[in-house]
């Protein structure tokens, strides 16, 4: 860190891979856990100087020792594709990745991320009837986290084959899920309806408002059936950000928040979990996300700078309506939150008078952000815990990022093993989920105490 508090990032890189080769080449009999752990480091800043040849030989060697890894074996498909343009190769590695995956039983989510993988390179070889069924099994897999690139890729493929009504079926699912904000996919879907033999009766205004009414009606009765409330809350520069709202029987609160490009559907189970608990839980898409839109910001695709610069006051104002409306104190809050979401919760906490304790799953901070920067040196040392997998190389950096900034007396960590990255480690390491709500509770409970 230099005198200003930023890192050069570039040289700081080239410095590690030098030490990272140095401690491979000198412990040969390293554990093959701590190999992979090291390699794993090695892809992302091999990547990140363009040493892709370098970085394809690490993926390589850490399925030498796990060759059944599934995560790993997506990462890797991942690469190939975007990196290095190898269709065929990423193929094998997608198509070992099914096969493993069910032999092991991997998590359904990793299955889905798989079979989209493989329905994507399918849909850019025009192999499209192939796609459809991969693509099938990802929608059937990810269920109520589906994403819309997931459904737009099918969509495309049944209209490409001329199976209209199947693609509009698709496409009117997309649009009700992004509220239809999108005019884009309302545009492509208008210019084949009239091909169809279920819709070509209806304007396309009107059956974009039937599939909208549809899935408004569809997400109501699921958060009703878990005793869950769908909440508004106003950002400070009044845009609509929306929430799911978990009451407690008890005091304190928890306030979600999930990493950017991901919305509130991924901790819902975790925010059930901790309203067993008799603390109250919400969780919120920021704007762009989730059900957070609105006509001038349709999709987190479209996100500009002004954009990502109000991300903090969206979880301010979060905060805010959990004082107004939950609990009697901030101090009863516990904010848990993910990657890159965990800077802005920072900067958030900067902006206002509350003072939550913070949990932070694998964090993902821009380390040079000057206001992170100062969010964190004048921060108050409330009770903190870093949860991250020992080969995620960004949180490591970024825990020590915050730890040479200022020292806290009230910080933890609970170090993770080849678990992945946020939310994702929770799945991965059962025990984690149990030291998550435990510290929570005794968070809330000790502050009551107070």
């Amino acid at each position: 860190m230099n005198q200003r508090g930023f890192i050069d990032l570039s040289q700081a890189r080239l410095e590690e891979i030098e030490k990272l080769e140095a401690r491979l080449s000198a412990n040969l009999d390293m554990p093959a856990e701590r190999q992979a752990v090291l390699h794993q480091w090695l892809i992302e800043l091999y990547v990140s100087v363009g040493r892709l040849n370098d970085a394809m030989e690490s993926f390589e060697k850490i399925l030498s020792f796990y060759p059944y890894d599934v995560r790993i074996r997506n990462m890797y498909a991942e690469f190939l594709i975007d990196k290095l343009k190898d269709t065929q190769k990423a193929h094998e590695i997608l198509r070992d990745s099914i096969a493993y995956g069910r032999h092991t039983a991997a998590a359904s989510d990793l299955m889905g991320q798989t079979f989209f993988l493989l329905g994507t390179l399918q849909y850019s070889l025009k192999s499209y009837e192939r796609a459809i069924g991969n693509l099938e099994e990802a929608r059937l897999l990810l269920g109520e986290e589906v994403t819309s690139p997931v459904l737009r890729t099918l969509g495309r493929s049944y209209y490409l084959l001329g199976k209209y009504d199947d693609a509009a079926d698709v496409y009117l699912e997309l649009i009700g899920r992004e509220k239809g904000f999108n005019s884009e996919d309302i545009n492509f879907l208008e210019t084949f309806l009239i091909q169809t033999e279920k819709y070509r009766e209806k304007s396309i205004s009107e059956t974009v408002a039937i599939a909208v009414t549809s899935e408004n009606r569809r997400q109501r009765e699921r958060h009703e059936a878990l005793g869950a409330e769908i909440v508004s809350i106003v950002s400070q520069d009044g845009f609509p950000i929306e929430g799911t709202l978990y009451r407690g029987t008890g005091s304190g609160a928890a306030l979600f928040v999930p990493d950017l490009g991901h919305t509130r559907l991924s901790f819902d189970v975790y925010a059930q979990l901790v309203r067993i608990a008799g603390i109250n839980a919400l969780t919120i898409d920021l704007r762009g996300h989730g059900g957070s839109k609105n006509d001038s910001l349709r999709s987190s695709e479209d996100l500009a700078p002004s954009d990502l610069a109000r991300f903090p006051g969206d979880i301010a104002s979060a905060l805010h309506f959990m004082t107004n409306t939950l609990v009697s104190s901030g101090d009863e809050i516990v904010i848990v939150a993910e990657g890159s979401s965990c800077g802005v919760v920072e900067e958030a906490i900067y902006r206002t008078d509350i003072a939550p304790a913070v949990l932070y799953l694998s964090p993902s901070f821009d380390l040079n952000s000057r206001e992170l920067y100062n969010a964190i040196a004048f921060r108050r040392d409330r009770p903190i815990l870093f949860i991250y997998s020992a080969e995620d190389i960004v949180a490591a950096r970024s825990y020590r990022y915050f730890i040479d900034v200022k020292p806290f007396s009230h910080l933890e960590t609970y170090p993770l093993k080849n678990a992945g990255h946020g939310v994702e480690a929770l799945k991965m390491e059962p025990k984690a989920l149990t030291v998550i709500e435990k510290w929570i509770t005794e968070r809330v409970q000790l502050q009551l105490e107070e």
